[in-house]
C-alpha cells in the first residue's frame, strides 16, 4: 500500500489514504449522487415546543379517545357479525363485515405519516374523526349489505388515521427512552378496546339491537374531534413546495389499488366465490403487477413518497412490519373465531363476546410490561423472545379446544396469546421507530401500522377461508344423500339460527363440523405463529453473525461524514483511515495479492517516509479502520514493537488512538479489547454477515487471532508501563427489534470491566454508517473524535515544571537554575488553560490569599475540596496562572496525585532535572524522590507545588511525606476528598450559581445573542447538569458544533441519553 497519489493494492477505496486526508472522504461517485439528491426541494423538521406534563397528558388523552374507538370498532363486528349476517340473510357476507373496514384501514395507514408531515398532525386527526363518525353513522342507519359495507369502508378510513397519527404524536412530544412506556399505555388503550369490541357489541345487541353499538359510538367521537383540535400543535415540515404538490398522488393511488386487489382476491376465494373464479384470477395477478408499479414511483419519481422503499430495505424496518403482519394475523383469527366458538355452544354475544377480557387484559399487561422493561433498561433481547414463546403457546393451546372442554382453561390460553401481542406491538414499534432518523418515523410507523391492518384482514381472510371450506366439506361429508340436504347445509352455512331448528339426527354431525373447521382455524393460527418464531429467530442468528453484508469491498465513501461537518482543522493530530477487501484475510499470499503482513510492512514504509519528507516524526496519529483494515493497523504497530530505524519506533509512541469501523471477526473480534485497559481507543461500528468473508476468515482464523493477541499483549504491556492513560470507549452499532437480537455482536464484546459502551442505532439505508449530520451515529462519533482531538492537542501542553521567564538577573532565579538542568527561559510549559472558564471571583481570591500569606517555618498548603466536575482542577490552573502572571512563585511543579504510582513518576522526572551533587546511577527511587525533594525545600524563594487529583487518599501511606518542608514553600491540593483538613486549609469548591453557569454556557456556545428568547430552556440544561463546570463545557461544546440546534433539542437528547452516561 502506497499513501501517494497512486491507488493501493490493499485499499478497498481506491486512492490510499496520507496524513492529510480527511477522516473519511467522499468519492466522485457519492458527491454525484448526493449533489443529485440535493436538487430535490429542501425540507426542514420544525422540532414542536415542549408541553407541561400536564398540556401532555391532555393532548394525548384526547388522542386516545380515538385509538380506543378505532380499536373497539375494529372488534365489534366479532360478536355483531353474526347477528347482522342474520339480518340480511348471509352468513356469507359475514367476513365482508370485518374485512371491509380493515382493507380501508390498511389502504389509508400508510399515507397518513408523510400526508400528516405535509398537512401537520392535527389535520389529519380532526380529517380521520370526521371520517369515523361519518362511516359508523352510515353503519348505523344502513338499509342493505352494499350501505352497510360501505360505511364500513369509511370507518376504516377514519379509523386507521387515529390509530396511526396518535404514534406520531407521541415520537414527536415524547423522548425516545420514555416512548416505551407511552406505546405501552397506547396499546393498552387500543388492547381494551379491540378486547372491549366483542363485549359491547353483544350488551348492545341483546339489549337494543346491533345498530346502537354504531350510533353510540358518534357522539364520542365528535368530542374527540373536538378536544384534538384545541390541544394538538405540532407544526407540519416546511418545505420549498406547495403542499399540494408535495403529495404523491401516484404513490397512494397505486398502493391503495395494490391493497384493495390483493385483499379483495383473498378475501373473495374460497369465501364467496370458488378459488377459480375470474374474481380471484384478476385481482391477485394485477396486485402483484400494482405493488411493482408503486415501488418503482416510491424509488424513482416521487420526490416525497409515501414509503420510501429504501427503509423496507432496513432489516430492522423489515423484520418489525413482518412480525407486526404475522402474529396479527393470529390474534385477529382468535377474536373472530372464540366468539363463534362459544356461540355455537349455545352462549349469547353478550357472554361470547365478555369471554375475550382476558386477551384485553393480556394485550394491556404485556403492553405496560415490555414497556417498563425498556424504560429501565433499554433492552429487549431476551423479551422480544419471551413475548413471542407466549403467542405460540397461547396458539397451541386453543387448537385443543372441543366443545366438552370447561370455560376457564380458554381465559389462560386468551391471556398468554394477548400479553404476547401486546408486549410485542411495544417492542417492534420502538425498535422500528429508534432505526431511523426523526424525519422517517411518522413513515415507518405508517408503513408498520399498515403491515398489521393487512395482517389483521388476511389473518381473517385465511380464517375465514378455513372455516367455510372445512365447514362445508364436514357437513357435505356427513350429510350428502340425505332428503333435503343441500338446502340444509346452506341454511347452516347462512345463519347460527339454524342450530336452533337442525332436522332429527343432524345435531352431532353438526356440531363434529363445527368442531372441526374451529379446529383448522387455530390450528392455522399456530402454523403462522410458529413461522413468525422462526422468523425471529432467523434473523437472530443473521444478526450474532460478525462480518459486512453485500459489499466485501466497501470503501471509506459508504462510511462518509458530511463534507460540510469533517474535523478537518487539526493541528496537533493526523488521521489515516483506510479499508481492506476479504482478500487481505489470506496469510498464504494468492496470485497478486498481498498478505496482512505485507500490507502493514508497506503502511509502516510509506507512513515514515511521508511524516519525514514533512518534518511531522513526532505528530500524534489516530487510525481510523474498516472492514478489515484493523487486522492491518494491528500488524503494522506490532511490527513497530521491534523498529527497523527509529521512525518506526516514533511512529508507535506517536499512535493516540484506533478507531475500529469494521466488522469483528475471528481475527479481529472486539472481545481482544475485554482486558484492555489504557491507550488504545476503540470504536466499533459492527455490520451484518457477508457468508463469503466468512469462508474466508474460517480457513485463516488462527492466523488473525495470532494478530490480536500479540497486539493485546502490547496494549497490557504499555498498560502495565503507564505510558499515557486515555479514555476508552466502545461504540456498538445496535439492532433494536424483537426479531433480532439486541446487539449486531454478543452482548460480552460491548463489556469491557471498567469501562463504559456506547451504542449506535442503525438509522441507515444500504449498510451507509453516517448519512447526514443529523444522524444519531454523526453526533456521538464525530463529537467523541474531536473530544479525542482537544485532549491530544491539550497534551502538548500538559506541564511537569514551570519556571518563570525574564527573572534572569534576579539571584534566586539563578539558584534555582543552577539546581535545574535548563537554560534561561528555554524551558517553559504550562497546563493548558480551558478556552471557555467563568471567573469564580469567591474562590480564587481566598485561594491566593491562602497560598501567599505568612506561616512562619511551615509550608502553606490549600486544598480544593469538591464532587468531581467542580471545576477544581479548572480553579487550580487559573490559580497557577495567575501567580505566574504575578510573579507570586519562583517556581511551578504540576504532579498527578491520583495514585502512588503517578505522583512518584512525576516527582522522578523532577529529579531527572535536578543537578545532583553525586552520581544518581545507583540510587533507588526512593532516594532519589527524597533528594529531590529536600533541594526544593531548601530554596529561598517561594515555590508552588500542585497535586491534581488526590481522590483515593488509601493508596497513599501519606501524603505529607511528599510535601517539602519550607517556609517559601506553598502546596495545592485537589481532591474529592473532604476530610483532609489535616494537611491544610480546606477551600470547598461548590457548584456553580445558576448566573455563573448560564455564563459558561452561552459562552462555550458563542453568546447568548445565538439562542434568543431560549433562556428557560438554558436554565434547564445547567440545572440537569448539577451546574457541573465539566459537564456544562461538554454540553456547550456539543451544542456549539450542531448548526440550527436549538436548546430544547439538547434537553430533548440528553434525556433519551442519560441512561448512557
Amino acid at each position: 500500500m502506497s499513501i501517494d497519489d497512486s491507488p493501493s493494492q490493499g485499499s478497498a477505496g481506491g486512492v490510499a489514504p496520507y496524513e492529510e486526508t480527511p477522516l473519511l472522504r467522499d468519492n466522485d461517485d457519492n458527491q454525484s449522487k448526493a449533489g443529485s439528491q440535493d436538487e430535490r426541494p429542501t425540507e426542514e423538521t420544525i422540532i414542536p415546543e415542549e408541553v407541561s406534563n400536564t398540556r401532555l397528558a391532555i393532548t394525548l388523552g384526547s388522542i386516545f379517545i380515538g385509538v380506543f374507538l378505532a380499536a373497539l370498532d375494529s372488534t365489534v363486528i366479532a360478536t355483531l357479525s353474526a347477528p347482522i349476517s342474520t339480518s340480511f340473510n348471509s352468513l356469507s357476507f359475514l367476513s365482508w363485515l370485518a374485512s371491509a373496514y380493515l382493507i380501508a384501514n390498511a389502504a389509508c395507514q400508510p399515507l397518513s405519516g408523510r400526508l400528516t408531515d405535509i398537512f401537520s398532525r392535527r389535520t389529519g386527526l380532526v380529517v380521520s374523526n370526521v371520517l369515523f363518525a361519518a362511516g359508523n353513522l352510515i353503519c348505523g342507519l344502513a338499509g342493505d349489505e352494499a350501505t352497510m359495507i360501505a360505511g364500513r369502508v369509511v370507518a376504516g378510513m377514519g379509523g386507521g388515521g387515529l390509530m396511526a397519527i396518535s404514534t406520531f404524536v407521541g415520537s414527536d412530544l415524547v423522548p425516545l427512552r420514555k416512548r416505551g412506556l407511552l406505546q405501552g399505555i397506547g396499546n393498552v388503550c387500543y388492547g381494551t378496546g379491540a378486547g372491549l369490541g366483542g363485549i359491547f357489541g353483544g350488551w348492545v345487541n341483546d339489549t337494543w339491537g346491533w345498530r346502537v353499538a354504531f350510533l353510540a359510538q358518534v357522539p364520542l367521537v365528535v368530542i374527540s374531534g373536538v378536544l384534538v383540535y384545541f390541544t394538538v400543535n405540532i407544526p407540519p415540515k416546511k418545505s420549498e413546495k406547495s403542499k399540494l404538490s408535495r403529495v404523491d398522488f401516484l404513490g397512494a393511488f397505486t398502493l391503495v389499488v395494490t391493497l384493495v386487489l390483493l385483499l379483495l382476491g383473498l378475501n373473495s376465494g374460497g369465501n364467496i366465490v370458488p378459488w377459480t373464479h375470474p374474481l380471484v384470477l384478476i385481482s391477485l395477478p394485477l396486485s402483484l403487477v400494482s405493488l411493482l408499479l408503486f415501488i418503482y414511483i416510491e424509488a424513482k419519481v416521487a420526490s416525497e413518497p409515501v414509503i420510501p422503499v429504501t427503509l423496507l430495505l432496513n432489516r430492522t424496518v423489515m423484520a418489525a412490519c413482518l412480525c407486526n403482519w404475522l402474529f396479527t394475523m393470529i390474534v385477529y383469527a382468535v377474536l373472530f373465531y372464540v366468539p363463534i366458538f362459544f356461540q355455537i355452544k349455545g352462549d349469547s354475544t353478550t357472554v361470547a363476546g365478555m369471554r375475550l377480557i382476558p386477551q384485553s387484559i393480556g394485550v394491556s399487561f404485556g403492553s405496560l410490561f415490555a414497556g417498563f422493561i425498556m424504560n429501565r433498561t433499554g433492552k429487549y433481547g431476551l423479551l422480544s423472545l419471551g413475548l413471542m414463546f407466549s403467542l405460540v403457546v397461547g396458539s397451541g393451546l386453543l387448537s385443543t379446544l372441543t366443545f366438552n372442554n370447561p370455560s376457564w382453561p380458554v381465559y389462560i390460553y386468551l391471556f398468554l396469546l394477548g400479553s404476547g401481542y401486546g408486549g410485542m406491538l411495544t417492542v417492534t414499534l420502538l425498535a422500528c421507530i429508534s432505526a431511523v432518523s426523526h424525519d422517517h418515523q411518522a413513515v415507518v410507523t405508517s408503513a408498520t401500522y399498515a403491515f398489521r391492518s393487512t395482517g389483521s384482514t388476511i389473518g381473517i381472510t385465511i380464517a375465514s377461508a378455513v372455516f367455510q371450506n372445512l365447514l362445508l366439506s364436514g357437513l357435505h361429508d356427513r350429510f350428502d344423500g340425505l332428503p333435503g340436504a343441500e338446502k340444509e347445509i346452506r341454511k347452516i352455512k347462512d345463519s347460527f339460527d339454524e342450530l336452533k331448528h337442525l332436522p332429527s339426527g343432524w345435531k352431532d354431525g353438526v356440531m363434529d363440523s363445527y368442531a372441526g373447521s374451529l379446529r383448522g382455524v387455530f390450528l392455522t393460527s399456530l402454523g403462522i405463529a410458529v413461522l413468525g418464531m422462526l422468523h425471529r429467530n432467523r434473523n437472530r442468528s443473521a444478526a450474532d453473525a460478525t462480518t459486512a453484508e453485500d459489499a466485501p469491498q466497501r470503501t471509506d465513501a459508504d462510511l462518509r461524514l458530511v463534507e460540510a461537518h469533517k474535523p478537518l482543522d487539526i493541528t496537533n493530530a493526523r488521521i489515516i483511515t483506510d479499508g481492506y477487501d476479504a482478500d487481505v484475510a489470506h496469510w498464504l499470499k494468492p496470485a497478486g495479492q498481498n498478505t496482512v503482513r505485507e500490507h502493514a510492512q508497506n503502511l509502516i514504509n510509506d507512513l515514515c517516509v511521508m511524516r519525514a519528507r514533512t518534518k511531522a516524526t513526532k505528530r500524534p496519529v489516530l487510525f481510523v479502520a474498516h472492514s478489515l483494515g484493523g487486522l492491518v493497523y494491528q500488524g503494522a504497530l506490532l511490527l513497530c514493537v521491534n523498529p527497523n530505524g527509529e521512525a518506526q519506533g516514533t511512529l508507535l509512541d506517536c499512535t493516540r488512538g484506533i478507531a475500529f469501523m469494521g466488522a469483528p471477526n475471528a481475527g479481529s473480534d472486539f472481545e481482544m479489547f475485554t482486558t484492555a485497559v489504557a491507550n488504545i481507543i476503540s470504536l466499533s461500528f459492527v455490520n451484518s454477515p457477508n457468508r463469503q468473508l466468512l469462508e474466508v476468515l474460517k480457513g485463516r482464523s488462527q492466523v488473525l487471532a495470532n494478530i490480536k493477541n500479540g497486539f493485546l499483549t502490547l496494549v497490557r504491556i504499555e498498560s502495565r508501563k503507564a505510558i499515557r492513560r486515555s479514555r476508552y470507549i466502545l461504540f456498538f452499532e445496535e439492532l433494536p427489534i424483537a426479531a433480532t437480537s439486541h446487539r449486531v455482536v454478543t452482548p460480552d464484546s460491548a463489556i469491557t470491566l471498567g469501562y463504559n459502551s456506547t451504542t449506535i442505532p442503525t438509522n441507515h439505508m444500504n449498510m451507509t454508517k453516517i448519512s447526514t449530520q443529523n444522524d444519531v451515529g454523526y453526533e456521538r462519533v464525530s463529537g467523541r473524535l474531536m473530544d479525542w482531538i482537544s485532549e491530544i492537542e491539550n497534551a502538548s501542553g500538559v506541564p511537569t515544571t514551570i519556571i518563570r521567564r525574564n527573572t534572569a538577573n534576579d539571584p534566586s532565579f539563578q539558584e534555582v537554575m543552577n539546581d535545574l538542568k535548563l537554560s534561561n527561559a528555554s524551558y517553559y510549559r504550562y497546563h493548558k488553560r480551558a478556552d471557555k472558564f467563568i471567573p469564580r471571583p469567591d474562590l480564587q481570591p481566598k485561594i491566593v490569599n491562602i497560598m501567599t500569606q505568612e506561616s512562619g517555618t511551615a509550608t502553606r498548603v490549600c486544598i480544593l475540596c469538591g464532587m468531581g466536575g467542580q471545576g477544581k482542577t479548572a480553579l487550580a490552573i487559573d490559580s497557577c496562572r495567575q501567580a505566574e502572571l504575578n510573579h507570586l512563585f519562583l517556581a511551578i511543579f504540576w504532579l498527578d496525585a491520583s495514585s502512588t504510582e503517578a505522583l512518584k513518576k512525576g516527582l522522578i522526572a523532577i529529579s531527572d532535572m535536578v543537578k545532583h551533587s553525586m552520581d544518581q546511577t545507583d540510587r533507588s527511587d526512593e532516594e532519589r524522590i527524597e533528594f529531590t525533594l529536600q533541594i526544593i525545600g531548601s530554596w529561598n524563594r517561594s515555590w508552588l507545588l500542585i497535586f491534581d487529583n488526590y481522590d483515593n487518599p488509601d493508596q497513599f501511606q501519606s501524603l505529607s511525606r511528599y510535601m517539602p518542608s519550607s517556609s517559601q514553600g506553598s502546596i495545592l491540593v485537589t481532591s474529592r476528598n473532604s476530610d483532609l483538613a489535616r494537611l491544610g486549609t480546606v477551600v470547598e469548591v461548590p457548584p456553580m450559581s445558576q448566573t455563573e453557569a448560564l455564563s459558561l454556557l452561552y459562552d462555550r456556545v458563542g453568546g447568548a445573542e445565538k439562542f434568543p428568547e431560549q433562556r428557560e430552556d438554558a436554565k434547564k440544561i445547567v440545572h440537569l447538569l448539577g451546574y457541573l463546570p465539566l459537564a456544562i463545557n461538554q454540553a456547550g461544546a456539543y451544542i456549539q458544533r450542531r448548526v440550527n440546534f436549538p436548546l430544547s433539542r439538547f434537553i430533548d437528547e440528553y434525556e433519551d441519553r442519560k441512561h448512557l452516561i
